[in-house]
């Protein structure tokens, strides 16, 4: 879920806190809320139900619940979780939960529901700044702490389009590695070694990406290319596909086949035939 922040438009940062939650609890209910919730956690995790879909939130992470969305906590949190949170009111510019950016000449800024921010020093700083000046009373604080939030929105969409770049050629170096590779399956450990990245992180740009993990990936890729050869290769033996592809044998295949599919490669073999 993206949404986009307007430059230099003032907004109205009404709440901040450091939060500590000693004893387990869920992340409160909102409805629709006209506000931002923007996050940072510090120790501990939140999951969270946005629009129906959960999200997990990690130390290190800033995580954003847009305004006008619906979230509620699914799970508690761990004992001693702790956050920095600013509450702020939108400008009149920003767009919060869109799909595309408007095409009306106003600069914005993306920011998407979380941003990895592990090991970014500037990030817990500005969110101590930010909280400090929520919370002080002096004068002209309001614009101070405008001014503070659209730098923090700043370095956060940064971070997040850098992540993206690298999301990309994660995703390009696996994909290559299944092309080299097609009579057998690769483990979600051997391409996180390949790549230089953790299992957690090549899940994770899968599952941005493609809706499905590495592994679900995969499996997918090899079955579609059971039913091209099927389509392509009348002659071709389940058995020799099997052993082309990487599966235990012919069982397997047709196991796997029919779960996606809901029919056997025979049965999907015929109906090519009679069309």
């Amino acid at each position: 879920m993206q949404s986009y922040f307007s430059v230099g438009k003032p907004r109205d940062l009404f709440e901040g806190a450091f939060a500590e939650y000693p004893e387990p609890c869920l992340h409160p209910k909102r409805a629709r809320p006209p506000f931002f919730d923007l996050v940072y956690m510090c120790q501990g995790e939140w999951d969270v139900l946005l629009e129906g879909t959960p999200c997990s939130f990690l130390p290190g992470d800033v995580f954003l619940l847009p305004a006008y969305a619906d979230y509620e906590g699914f799970r508690m949190c761990p004992p001693g979780t702790s956050t920095y949170y600013i509450h702020f009111y939108p400008s009149e510019a920003d767009i919060p939960s869109a799909r595309e950016l408007p095409d009306d000449g106003i600069p914005r800024l993306p920011l998407g529901t979380v941003t990895r921010c592990q090991g970014n020093e500037i990030i817990p700083r500005l969110f101590e700044e930010l909280t400090l000046l929520v919370l002080s009373r002096r004068p002209g604080r309001e614009e101070e702490a405008s001014a503070l939030l659209d730098t923090l929105l700043y370095f956060l969409s940064q971070i997040s389009v850098q992540s993206g770049a690298r999301n990309q050629r994660l995703i390009e170096n696996c994909l290559r590695m299944m092309k080299d590779a097609p009579g057998r399956f690769l483990t979600e450990n051997e391409a996180a070694q390949a790549s230089y990245v953790s299992v957690k992180t090549l899940r994770s740009a899968f599952v941005r990406r493609f809706g499905k993990t590495f592994c679900q990936y995969q499996m997918d890729s090899k079955l579609l290319r059971v039913c091209t050869s099927l389509r392509d290769r009348p002659d071709v033996k389940l058995g020799a596909l099997a052993s082309e592809l990487g599966f235990c044998d012919e069982f397997h295949l047709s196991k796997a086949f029919k779960r996606v599919f809901g029919i056997s490669p025979s049965e999907y073999r015929r109906n090519i035939r009679k069309t």
